[in-house]
């Protein structure tokens, strides 16, 4: 038996497939305008790609618990991600600007990857308007300072992750160094879904989350790893491993760093909960520290 769907529906199947971009240009007028009275409540957000490798967007659009689907049609309205969004070129930059413009101070900015920040930005240009290439950086700081919050997810936008490493030639630099804005940073290599969108749940619903000295939330990045770690009683009672892979000894002497690292992998796993980095027989790298990949052995402690 066929199955009818009400307008209200089939309006959200449509948005889900085009993110929130400018329908006005690519759809019938009319349909914009009745999916924007679906979406009118939730507040827009502009997600922005810079040097990434992509690993963040990939590992947010996998979010389960509540899944991505809900997410952009029921929590916010997305209007730019490089992934999902219908549009491309002018058109699409050209949206950006008008959301700027019509949302100033309401819409919420996230900005995955390093900003290059060497050869007046021109390392990384992310798209033309009104006939001129736009750099990341100066764009970086046009939607920082029209936004009601700036997000950086991973730990490339957070701290400058691998990217910034010596000898860095493109001048890459965290977010929070291009922009006179606070910004809050949610780093990982990737950035786990959950710490992405349940920061920005709670901010929509409680306001800023208490930040550690590192403008990190609190809420995910409180705790430390060694102590959480399921191998913490091998490393009382000193065994270790000497080879990657052997299970049920502690990775200490192979360089693990997660007596240094705060997050919450121990507790939230990924894919669906299966699994974290040590409990896959690897060790901790510390990618949700702002020493990830600046130490002089990198990101192995040997």
């Amino acid at each position: 038996m066929a199955k009818f769907i009400g307008r209200r529906e089939f309006l959200k199947s449509i948005g889900a497939t085009v993110a929130g971009i400018s329908l006005t240009q690519v759809y019938n007028p009319l349909v914009a305008k009745a999916l924007a009275e679906v979406v009118q409540t939730a507040p827009p957000v502009i997600w922005f790609a810079g040097g990434t490798c992509g690993g963040c967007s990939i590992s947010a659009l996998n979010a389960m618990a509540p899944q991505i689907d809900e997410i952009l049609l029921k929590m916010i309205t997305l209007h730019y991600h490089i992934n999902i969004s219908a549009s491309s070129g002018e058109t699409l930059m050209e949206h950006v600007y008008k959301v700027m413009e019509e949302h100033k101070g309401k819409y919420i900015y996230i900005q995955e990857g390093v900003v290059s920040t060497a050869a007046e930005g021109r390392f990384c240009v992310v798209g033309e308007y009104k006939g001129k290439k736009i750099a990341m950086a100066q764009l970086a700081k046009e939607l920082a300072q029209n936004a009601q919050a700036v997000v950086a997810v991973g730990s490339c936008s957070a701290f400058g992750g691998i990217p910034s490493a010596p000898p860095n030639p493109t001048g890459v630099k965290p977010l929070s160094e291009v922009v006179d804005k606070p910004v809050i940073n949610i780093p990982g290599c990737p950035a786990h879904p959950d710490d992405v969108f349940g920061t920005l749940i709670y901010y929509l619903k409680n306001g800023l989350p208490e930040l550690d000295q590192h403008n990190r939330p609190k809420l995910f990045f409180g705790e430390e790893i060694h102590q959480k770690c399921f191998l913490k009683p091998q490393f009382d009672a000193e065994n270790m491993a000497e080879n990657f892979g052997e299970q049920g000894k502690c990775y200490a002497l192979l360089g693990c760093l997660g007596p240094k690292t705060h997050c919450n992998s121990w507790k939230r796993g990924w894919n669906s909960n299966i699994n974290w980095c040590v409990k896959s027989g690897s060790h901790c790298i510390a990618c949700t520290e702002p020493t990830f990949s600046k130490t002089k052995a990198g990101m192995y402690a040997y």
